[in-house]
């Protein structure tokens, strides 16, 4: 029988300083949420561009790039909660996650660049996939520590959702050169400098994200100090029965990952899919950075809104009501993809129309990316005095084991059904392949939102009880 506790957490008996942990100056909340705008230079130009760049630039098939998107994050789940074990049981001068970000985090940036940089002499199928594995085992390198680090910001859920609020509107704010300046600068670097070689367009514009990712990192670093009246008691390492204990009795958890699954992978096949909508049944490439960059405008404009229902009602009403929102302007764009089919003297054209849509679904999903964190760490809370282990960065890396493999099925899916409805790229599509790719932006992400709706709805941790969960944990240590 596993003894409780093996690897623990103390809360140190002195007092704070005036400084409580409870209420953080906001140079910290804002240091930590930069490092997420590093972090989605990375996510956000790998979910939007590389499918498309694998398929319409190096000549890939569908399924084969989609095969690689799928494997590449598959691994990337395998090794988060790895690292989430390797992480809890590691402890170091400075915290115990916040040196890990710059350890990962400066090859993350250079492997960013390289799966995008494909060598002639290299068979481009089992180099991408190999640059894929190397990029993903160093975003869990550097993401998982990160994301861990959360829970020893501070122990309050309110604090912890406003930070989730900054940090969502520090990604979203990545978001916005990601989504306007890609293809402008892929299309300059490509014509004024490589002799209009698209891919190393692509290159030459990925390494720009990468240098400004390493010195978003860096700052990250100097600015997030972890709370120095969390002390650790370096014992046991955790075992495998603790963690089957642990999550055996963490309901709450799993919810949570149900949620982000079908929630994530929605999001994901949404945005994989924009590139080839415009191109091929808009007739438009060029307008898609409007989209793109209306998904970032979407986390900027709504965040605020979304924070102050957090403020006046709870994380799972604000998921739930984010996916509702979405949902409805996905129907919609389903309903009518043109605005003539409104009405005729409709004063925008079909790609702002749509660009427009994309961005209220964006806003609505924007409300569980905002809220899953924090709910997370409230999970970890939840799980202890459940079964009186403390486990987090392995509930962090498992959640994100949850969340890359919905990305990569989300992926795998779209290669899938672009071969089912007869998609081949660089040429005048069907109708038949026009109106496929119509479903899968559109009827495909509505049903992941509503299966995310129906897991979440079961979540019962708001703030009340979780200040309750609070006094009872600092009466058990």
């Amino acid at each position: 029988m596993v003894q409780p506790l093996t690897y623990s957490t103390h809360y140190s008996t002195t007092q704070p300083s005036n400084h409580s942990i409870n209420h953080l100056p906001l140079i910290q909340k804002l240091g930590y949420a930069l490092g997420m705008h590093g972090i989605m230079y990375f996510w956000y130009a790998s979910n939007l561009y590389l499918l498309f760049f694998y398929t319409d630039v190096v000549g890939l098939q569908a399924t084969q790039a989609s095969l690689i998107f799928f494997v590449s994050l598959i691994w990337d789940g395998i090794t988060d909660p790895l690292m989430g074990n390797l992480t809890d049981r590691h402890v170091a001068r400075g915290g115990r996650y916040r040196p890990l970000i710059l350890v990962g985090g400066i090859p993350f940036c250079l492997s960013f660049v390289g799966i995008f940089y494909v060598p002639a002499w290299a068979d481009p199928f089992i180099y991408c996939l190999l640059a894929n594995l190397v990029f993903r085992t160093c975003w869990t390198m550097t993401y998982i520590p990160y994301t861990s680090m959360l829970t020893r910001i501070t122990p309050d859920s309110r604090e912890r959702a406003q930070i989730g609020g900054y940090k969502t509107i520090s990604f979203s704010l990545a978001k916005l050169p990601v989504g306007y300046f890609v293809l402008p600068l892929v299309s300059y670097f490509a014509v004024q400098h490589f002799a209009g070689d698209k891919a190393m367009g692509y290159v030459a514009t990925m390494s720009i994200f990468a240098a400004l990712g390493a010195v978003v990192f860096v700052i990250c670093y100097a600015l997030t100090p972890e709370d120095s009246s969390v002390k650790f008691v370096r014992s046991e390492p955790l075992s495998w029965a603790v963690f089957v204990a642990y999550f055996g009795k963490n309901s709450q958890l799993w919810l949570i990952i149900a949620g982000v699954f079908f929630g994530s992978g929605a999001f994901g096949i949404m945005m994989q899919s924009i590139m080839y909508y415009f191109k091929y049944f808009l007739q438009d490439e060029a307008s898609a950075k409007f989209a793109l960059t209306s998904v970032g405008l979407g986390g900027i404009v709504v965040i605020p809104l979304w924070m102050w229902m957090v403020k006046k009602t709870s994380n799972r009403a604000v998921w739930m009501t984010g996916c509702a929102m979405a949902c409805l302007s996905l129907i919609t764009m389903n309903l009518f993809p043109s605005p003539t089919n409104l009405w005729a003297d409709f004063p925008i054209s079909d790609a702002l129309w749509s660009a427009t849509l994309i961005f209220f679904a964006a806003a609505g999903v924007y409300a569980f990316i905002m809220t899953f964190l924090p709910m997370v760490a409230d999970s970890v809370d939840y799980g202890e005095l459940q079964s009186g282990y403390r486990v987090e960065a392995f509930s962090f890396g498992f959640l994100s084991l949850a969340n890359k493999l919905s990305i990569g099925t989300a992926g795998l899916l779209l290669g899938h059904l672009l071969e089912f409805f007869q998609f081949e790229a660089n040429v005048e599509q069907s109708e038949y392949t026009v109106n496929g790719l119509q479903t899968i932006i559109t009827v495909c992400p509505t049903i992941g939102l509503l299966l995310s709706i129906v897991a979440i709805s079961f979540y019962k941790i708001n703030a009340p009880y979780h200040r309750q969960i609070v006094e009872q944990l600092k009466q058990h240590r």
